[in-house]
């Protein structure tokens, strides 16, 4: 379906996934041409510039997250990470966080962004601790993009579902965090 927003989101983080960005790229573009503009497709289109590092040719990608956006973290943030503006990075959080009520998944996207593994454990391990932990520990796995956000031994729930499915780990890294080195 041609019209449908999750579609368009699909695809290019498929596309994304499998390492084709320039595939990943278009498709998002070709989304947001055929439907208009919508937060998650225009998301998806952020991710990709972002792990293409292309996203300082398109200065306005990088500003706020749009209403509806399914990612909380500051885009500001995850640009500052990438460039391995730490300090910079760690400030933008701060004052975020003085404002706003982070849950554990977007602190612990922070802390791996950052390249702070022992918090981005513990937020995990807490996670993991939830009656749906394993399936929000996937999510953010996705929304990092950046191979796993985590040790997965410090999520003994969310890795005997790993294991039981069969899904291969580490995930890809597409999107790269120079503070983050595992």
């Amino acid at each position: 379906d041609p019209l449908n927003e999750v579609a368009w989101v699909a695809l290019p983080y498929s596309e994304l996934w499998a390492g084709n960005l320039d595939l990943a790229l278009a498709a998002a573009e070709d989304g947001l041409e055929k439907i208009g503009f919508h937060p998650w497709v225009e998301g998806a289109r952020f991710s990709v510039l972002l792990a293409m590092g292309k996203y300082k040719d398109d200065p306005g990608s990088a500003g706020s997250n749009p209403q509806g956006s399914f990612v909380l973290i500051p885009r500001e943030i995850m640009v500052l990470a990438s460039n391995g503006d730490i300090d910079g990075a760690s400030a933008v959080n701060e004052q975020w966080n003085k404002s706003n009520e982070a849950d554990d998944l977007s602190l612990l996207l922070v802390a791996a962004m950052l390249g702070d593994r022992n918090k981005a454990n513990e937020l995990a391990a807490r996670i993991d601790a939830r009656l749906v932990g394993p399936f929000a520990l996937s999510h953010a796995v996705f929304q990092c993009i950046c191979g796993t956000p985590f040790d997965i031994e410090s999520t003994p729930n969310f890795k005997a579902r790993i294991e039981e499915a069969g899904i291969p780990w580490p995930p890809p890294t597409r999107i790269h965090y120079p503070a983050k080195d595992w």
